[in-house]
């Protein structure tokens, strides 16, 4: 899928939400063009993966969930909790979306769309 936006230097895009509205009509044009006719749960996450080639990774952002994910678009350093909810920093490289640990349980559903729920993340 061709895209042609206006962009920063690192290469992120610069949007509103009417392009929005036209890159997801052309991305299911291109990739599920029957979630067009009827309406379908998309397996976004293989298409991240096997179509784009970007990682997925869950994380702990902080505990009070105002933090629920982010796309590196270049390699980055970014403040997270360890397995013993301690800080740390950790490098996440460039094409990696984070997603928050927080959005892993059933009552999370709704806001991690993308995510199966046969995920294995870590």
């Amino acid at each position: 899928m061709q895209l042609n936006y206006s962009q920063k230097n690192n290469g992120q895009y610069i949007l509103n939400r009417y392009d929005i509205d036209e890159i997801a009509t052309m991305f299911l044009k291109e990739y599920v063009p029957m979630s067009l006719q009827t309406p379908q749960t998309v397996n976004i996450e293989a298409i991240v993966q096997d179509c784009y080639g970007l990682d997925i990774q869950i994380k702990t952002l902080n505990m009070q969930g105002s933090v629920l994910g982010l796309i590196t678009f270049e390699d980055t350093q970014i403040k997270c909790l360890d397995m013993m909810y301690k800080p740390i920093e950790e490098v996440v490289p460039q094409g990696t979306i984070v997603v928050s640990s927080g959005l892993i349980g059933r009552d999370s559903v709704p806001r991690r769309r993308f995510l199966t729920e046969q995920s294995k993340y870590g």
